[in-house]
């Protein structure tokens, strides 16, 4: 019997991670949908310092801007490894969630304008812990949008042995087939736990805001 652990994630950012004992199947119940944004007009010549929030923004910017030549800042190691593959050094937090990317901006750029760069659909944890302290633009370059999928039988088969969830919005969807299935819960990281928990279902792991570093935490859980 072919033994899986499902993933929500859309396909966008979804890769191939090897989990041991177990395969990850992706059926994404989110997609991702690009924002026509001009960077050059937007960002203009005083931005110094760039803050992604993830790998699939820093993709649509080096995709689409002219002007590359900026100080880089990411949520995680993901968003940097995007970044520093199109040739451009990148630093992220030692606490891969929101929190450490304001508390990155605030240490780092400090004395220059910075351009915040992530999905229509993002918390408001950064800009507001940097509000009144950094000079900032806030640009939202894709949102996020149900695909309508139903997971609940990926949850029941009985070769199923958990779920990662690496969003709030994907929990909120989520939720009423994890509550039927009542199999393991795998949070991406704090903010999609706290969403979790406030709805009376509690992570069995809470990752650090990394896919490949969750997935590992959940081989040496079921392996």
């Amino acid at each position: 019997m072919r033994k899986y652990v499902l993933s929500t994630r859309p396909e966008e950012k979804a890769n191939t991670v090897d989990g041991g004992c177990f395969s990850v199947l992706n059926v994404p119940v989110t997609r991702l949908e690009p924002i026509d944004i001009d960077y050059d007009s937007v960002i203009g010549q005083d931005v110094e310092c760039l803050a992604f929030t993830s790998s699939y923004g820093a993709r649509l910017f080096f995709e689409r801007a002219s002007r590359k030549n900026f100080g880089y800042l990411g949520i995680g190691r993901s968003t940097c490894e995007e970044i520093r593959k199109n040739g451009y050094d990148c630093e992220y937090p030692e606490r891969m969630d929101s929190e450490g990317l304001a508390d990155l901006i605030l240490s780092r750029c400090r004395n220059v304008k910075v351009a915040l760069i992530r999905s229509e659909n993002a918390n408001e944890i950064v800009n507001e812990r940097i509000r009144g302290r950094i000079d900032f633009i806030d640009i939202r370059n894709y949102r996020v949008v149900p695909t309508g999928i139903d997971i609940a039988a990926y949850l029941m088969d009985e070769g199923c042995l958990g779920i990662i969830v690496t969003s709030s919005m994907e929990a909120r969807i989520s939720i009423p087939a994890i509550r039927a299935s009542g199999r393991p819960v795998f949070s991406i990281g704090s903010v999609t736990s706290k969403t979790l928990e406030e709805a009376g279902i509690h992570p069995t792991i809470s990752g650090n805001s990394d896919f490949e570093d969750l997935v590992e935490k959940i081989r040496r859980y079921i392996c």
